[in-house]
């Protein structure tokens, strides 16, 4: 990634902060989930380990892996002050915004989150300048990967006996990126501006901006692509019915990576 102080990449830089710092933010709240997950599965005690020894230390690793890079890069950013802002609004609005989903639903939700941020990290790292950044970032995308397909596995086997229909699968999937974008960025935003040892090294970005930044060209095929491969998993494409749902949503998800 280009050094920061340099003003031809000012605008790239920005947005890059901005994406960087949110994604460290939201693996970092990872706790948060673990032992409500947990309980959901009771009767599987092979997932329950997993989301404890596994899922839980590296969705938090992510975040400490960026955040590091996140100090290094803009030293006068107080990225701690700024979790601590995040996560205790996190906190506060986290048992009006989660309802108890069964769960095959939540399977499903869960392999929404693990496909976009697989997405998201992917795209980020082909567009990096910085090399080792670009290799961490590959590496986090693959544990993502590997996150969505034991969710996956938990959907298939929760849903032999919930059998959710085509229509439930599609509210299930796009109602989590809505919330994502409707609550959890909005949180992160209000914290990011207010904790700098002076001035912010380029302008504040409102959200809107934000996702027009993010939505460059150069993102749209890798994340078009691999959305569809993945989110194919969950339809059956020999059903019209099921393509044209299946099309909706990945189209949905892959915008909403885009301004993840």
């Amino acid at each position: 990634m280009k050094s920061a102080s340099q003003p031809a990449s000012q605008s790239y830089q920005r947005v890059a902060f901005y994406r960087l710092t949110i994604l460290s933010f939201l693996e970092c709240m990872t706790p948060a989930f673990v032992q409500n997950l947990a309980r959901l599965y009771h009767d599987d005690e092979a997932l329950r380990s997993w989301l404890w020894n596994t899922w839980h230390a590296e969705e938090v690793g992510h975040g400490n892996w960026i955040r590091s890079y996140i100090r290094q890069t803009w030293p006068n950013f107080d990225w701690d002050s700024a979790y601590v802002e995040f996560a205790t609004q996190f906190a506060l609005r986290l048992p009006q915004e989660e309802k108890p989903l069964s769960a095959a639903k939540e399977s499903l939700a869960r392999c929404g989150m693990e496909a976009q941020a697989s997405i998201v990290y992917r795209s980020l790292a082909e567009n990096v300048d910085d090399a080792r950044l670009a290799d961490l970032l590959k590496r986090i995308a693959d544990d993502h990967l590997r996150h969505f397909n034991v969710f996956r596995r938990a959907y298939e086997r929760y849903n032999q006996q919930e059998s959710l229909s085509v229509w439930q699968r599609v509210s299930i999937l796009v109602e989590r990126t809505r919330k994502l974008q409707r609550v959890d960025l909005a949180l992160a935003f209000n914290a990011i501006h207010t904790h700098w040892h002076g001035a912010m090294p380029f302008s504040a970005l409102a959200p809107k901006d934000y996702y027009r930044l993010s939505t460059r060209a150069l993102y749209q095929n890798l994340v078009r692509e691999e959305t569809r491969h993945l989110l194919g998993k969950f339809f059956h494409l020999e059903s019209w019915a099921q393509r044209q749902a299946y099309k909706f949503t990945s189209w949905r998800l892959a915008q909403s990576a885009l301004g993840a």
